[in-house]
């Protein structure tokens, strides 16, 4: 248990910056990344809201929720946390602290992320005291950690849980998606949604729900990471694998967000799923949402990623000038807008054309890739290209039954040699299927695209351009948790 003095202290040396490389403690963590706000960046919060939060700890997302609604009134109970939010937020004209969950008001919204857990309050208590303050077509969000969260049947434990599997003999810690629906419709809501996020609430790389349970493998997009420091029986990133493979996430995951109603919605779109690049710079940092009309939003996380999106859309309406195909995309004051589209990714394409040792059409395919990056730009004198979308590689496109449809192409460099282009491929392609060494060498393809005496090269620029985008300086202590 952290005291006061330690938080303090902290606050006072180190400020409520995100950056945890001077104490890596899950606690402060937690508190005081920027990564929490990945838990809601891509939940629609309407500016003309007002919104009750509950449970302001630090104030991370207090900073967030106040940035895009009207008002927003923070419960914290904790007097130390109450001093440091209005010391976080004071020059905020739309937030007030309150010490108790007021007798009266009317709320657009009201967030009570970790309430239950962290504030040890019960259900029925919390949704008896909220149900008054919610207007008749407002919504409830309550965060929580799933007693029959994957992580718990690994054997791992945590703050909530003292001792591997410990869920199955305390009933009291924590509580399962059927108990809390069970006690919100006991008090008056009508209305239940749940979202997923994966793999923790910590740090969110995808959120999936009710409407949209992933189909297939989520390993290239999230990866498990205990702070704690405790190894579990089984592997996270192993359970987790299957479980989505089940189909079973809406049972199994680590933490839920319970969307709660008084009456059934009456928006026709929402979110249904999104994936998230929150570790990155704020320049850089994205939220990609799937919505349930099936288009899909992409959107800045900060205000400061505003111009790498708009670089984004111009960069793949560049490659169209070059005929190339990309995915249909509006700009939008909201972002990206992009119906969803149906085709087989390519990762998915390279991988059943593995399954089903199809080396001739794998050897295709990356011949196609090669022919696109060359077709991509004008050449400068020396043959390099004049600008080169880096992203034109496996985990950008999908695959149409005739040619590549590209898509997310954030990053580009100005005269830069093809070959670098091609390298990415190769690189991460052996890295997400190491089988496919078995039908084609990266030997033999290093040797087709020029490639053998430039590839530490290229490696070296590549682990420094990934070091400075997945801002390892100041979250490098995540990917150490993330040894199971």
């Amino acid at each position: 248990m952290i005291t006061d003095k330690e938080i303090q202290d902290y606050i006072d040396e180190y400020g409520f910056h995100d950056d945890i490389r001077n104490n890596h403690n899950a606690f402060f963590f937690y508190c005081l990344s920027d990564l929490k706000k990945a838990l809601l960046c891509w939940y629609p919060l309407d500016p003309e809201w007002n919104v009750l939060e509950i449970g302001g700890q630090l104030g991370t997302l207090t900073e967030y929720i106040a940035e895009g609604v009207h008002s927003l009134d923070t419960v914290e109970s904790r007097p130390v946390f109450r001093d440091l939010i209005r010391r976080r937020m004071e020059t905020a004209d739309n937030v007030r602290v309150l010490e108790r969950i007021p007798s009266s008001g009317q709320y657009d919204c009201i967030l009570a992320i970790d309430a239950v857990d962290l504030c040890a309050a019960h259900p029925e208590d919390l949704f008896r005291a909220l149900y008054p303050l919610l207007k008749e077509n407002g919504v409830l969000l309550v965060g929580f950690h799933n007693r029959y969260g994957m992580k718990y049947l690994c054997g791992k434990t945590d703050p909530f849980v003292n001792t591997p599997f410990g869920v199955f003999d305390d009933r009291t810690a924590l509580y399962t998606k059927q108990e809390m629906d069970t006690s919100a419709a006991d008090n008056g809501f009508v209305h239940a949604f749940h979202y997923y996020p994966l793999p923790n609430q910590m740090f969110v790389q995808a959120v999936f729900s009710d409407g949209k349970l992933p189909d297939q493998p989520v390993h290239d997009r999230v990866f498990p990471f205990d702070p704690f420091g405790k190894k579990g029986i089984l592997s996270e990133k192993d359970v987790l694998k299957q479980i989505t493979e089940d189909g079973t996430l809406d049972e199994f995951s680590n933490y839920i967000l319970a969307e709660y109603r008084k009456t059934e919605r009456s928006s026709p779109v929402y979110p249904v799923s999104a994936y998230l690049s929150a570790d990155r710079g704020k320049e850089h940092s994205f939220s990609v949402v799937f919505r349930s009309d099936r288009t899909v939003l992409k959107q800045p996380v900060y205000k400061e990623g505003q111009a790498a999106l708009e670089q984004m859309y111009f960069n793949l309406e560049e490659l169209k000038d070059r005929g190339l195909m990309i995915v249909d995309q509006e700009l939008t004051p909201a972002g990206i807008l992009m119906n969803e589209c149906t085709e087989e990714t390519l990762l998915a394409c390279m991988e059943r054309l593995i399954r089903e040792e199809d080396a001739e059409h794998l050897l295709e395919l990356m011949d196609l890739l090669w022919r696109n990056v060359l077709q991509s730009s004008p050449r400068t004198e020396d043959d390099r290209l004049q600008k080169a979308c880096i992203d034109m590689i496996p985990y950008n496109g999908f695959w149409t039954g005739s040619g590549i449809r590209y898509y997310d192409q954030e990053f580009s460099r100005e005269d830069c040699p093809p070959e670098y282009v091609q390298f990415r491929t190769l690189f991460y392609s052996y890295i997400h299927f190491p089988d496919l060494q078995n039908l084609l060498t990266v030997e033999s393809l290093k040797k087709r695209y020029g490639l053998e005496d430039r590839w530490d090269e290229f490696k070296d620029t590549e682990n420094s351009f990934v070091a400075g985008n997945r801002n390892y300086t100041v979250y490098g202590q995540i990917y150490d948790w993330a040894k199971d």
